[in-house]
C-alpha cells in the first residue's frame, strides 16, 4: 500500500509538473509567434490586429487552465518557466513599442485629417497654419456645425478611451508578466471593447476637418497615449 501511495504521489507530481510546464509553453508561444508577426507587420491596421490576436489567445490559455492560479503559485515567481515568460513578454513589448511609433496617425488618417503626418509631426507646420486660418476665416460658422459637434464628440470619446487604455497599461507596467495579478488583470482588457467601439462610431460620424482648437485637443490625448505605451 505504501508503494502505491508513493507511486500515486509521484504521478500527481508528474502530471502537474506537465500541465504547468504546458501552460509556460503556451504562453511563450504565445508570445513570441506574436512578436515574430508584428515584426513583418507592414501597417497599422496589421499591429492593431496581431495585438489584439494575442490578447485572445492569451484569454484562451487561462480559460484552458482554469487552475492557472495555483499553478503560478506552486511553481513560484522565480522559476524557470516564469523567466521564459517574463523574456517573451519583453521582447514582445519591446517590439510592439517600435512598431506602434506611429499607430496615432491611424486614427487621424481614418478620420481623414488632411496631411495627418505633417499636423503632428511639425512638417509643413507653417503651411498648413496658413491653409488653416485661410479655411477658418473663410467658415467662420465652423465652430457651431454640426460637424464640428461630431468632431468633439468623437474627441471626447478618444480622451475616454485612452485614459482607460492607459490605466490598464499602468496596471500591467508594475507586475510580472505569468504572474497571477497579470494574468487576472488580462482579463480587463475585454472591458475596453465598449469604449473601442463607442469610438469607431463617433469616428465615422466625424466630418469636416479638425479647428485648430480640436486639433491641439487631439494631440494632447495622442501624448498620452503615447506616454502609456512606452
Amino acid at each position: 500500500m505504501k508503494k502505491i501511495s508513493v507511486f500515486l504521489a509521484f504521478m500527481l507530481t508528474f502530471l502537474f509538473s506537465a500541465c504547468s510546464s504546458s501552460m509556460f509553453d503556451k504562453l511563450v508561444e504565445a508570445y513570441e509567434s506574436s512578436t515574430k508577426e508584428l515584426a513583418s507587420a507592414s501597417s497599422n491596421d496589421d499591429c492593431d490586429r496581431i495585438h489584439d490576436e494575442l490578447m485572445e489567445k492569451l484569454y484562451k490559455i487561462s480559460q484552458d487552465y482554469p487552475d492557472w492560479e495555483e499553478i503560478i503559485q506552486k511553481e513560484g515567481e522565480d522559476s524557470e518557466n516564469v523567466k521564459k515568460v517574463t523574456k517573451a513578454y519583453k521582447a514582445w513589448n519591446n517590439t510592439l513599442e517600435s512598431a506602434t511609433t506611429d499607430n496615432h496617425y491611424m486614427f487621424m488618417t481614418y478620420c481623414n485629417i488632411p496631411n495627418a503626418i505633417e499636423q503632428i509631426t511639425g512638417k509643413g507646420a507653417s503651411k498648413k497654419t496658413e491653409e488653416t486660418k485661410e479655411s477658418e476665416d473663410t467658415s467662420n460658422d465652423l465652430s457651431s456645425s454640426s460637424s464640428d459637434t461630431n468632431i468633439d464628440e468623437m474627441l471626447d470619446s478618444y480622451e475616454e478611451y485612452v485614459n482607460k487604455l492607459s490605466d490598464f497599461y499602468a496596471k500591467l507596467k508594475d507586475m510580472e508578466p505569468g504572474s497571477e495579478e497579470y494574468m487576472s488583470t488580462l482579463g480587463e482588457a475585454q472591458e475596453l471593447e465598449g469604449s473601442y467601439q463607442d469610438l469607431l462610431e463617433k469616428c465615422k460620424d466625424a466630418k469636416g476637418n479638425f479647428t485648430s482648437e480640436q486639433l491641439q485637443r487631439y494631440v494632447e490625448i495622442t501624448k498620452k497615449l503615447t506616454e502609456a505605451m512606452k
